[in-house]
């Protein structure tokens, strides 16, 4: 590996005094996924932490506490409360042995994990025919946050509860 490495510096040098016109430095150098994109420092931290996988990693480790806490709250709340606490909120207030936590809400979440996907897949993931698996599940993630958006933004439900022979002309809305 040692050898390949100091192969493609020998192979830079060489091909840069052929035409140092023709090629800038930087441009000739590998990208790195770490490398500084803007000149202000603090914006290049929250990029390298809106890209990384370890918020990735967190953001579903916090969806599935809050998902559990969730379904624990149907025994004592109902449905349609339960999901305006938990599922529709961007801060979730929550007692622990009576100590009040606050917890980032399931819009909140995802709206982070949809930020970090598409940056991350932008950014991290390589552009070749052997990632193409990688493209497509992430863009299918993509998909369904944004489906699962417009869907809570403009879906109408409700309910009619019907039996044999009867005829209804209202619905029950949920919400």
């Amino acid at each position: 590996p040692l050898r390949g490495v100091s192969h493609r510096r020998r192979e830079l040098s060489r091909v840069l005094r052929l035409a140092p016109h023709h090629f800038d430095v930087i441009s000739a150098m590998p990208s790195s996924p770490n490398a500084d994109l803007f000149r202000n420092p603090w914006l290049n931290r929250a990029f390298a932490f809106l890209t990384s996988l370890g918020l990735a990693s967190v953001i579903l480790l916090l969806l599935t506490v809050i998902t559990l806490l969730g379904t624990l709250n149907q025994v004592e709340e109902r449905l349609f409360d339960t999901q305006k606490k938990y599922i529709e909120t961007l801060w979730i207030p929550d007692d622990l042995n009576g100590y009040p936590i606050w917890l980032p809400g399931t819009a909140l979440l995802m709206g982070l994990f949809f930020i970090n996907l598409i940056l991350g897949t932008i950014v991290k993931v390589r552009k070749n025919w052997k990632t193409i698996g990688i493209h497509v599940s992430h863009a299918g993630m993509l998909l369904l946050i944004q489906s699962s958006l417009i869907t809570h933004r403009f879906a109408w439900e409700g309910n009619m509860a019907l039996y044999p022979g009867m005829e209804y002309n209202e619905v029950l809305s949920y919400h």
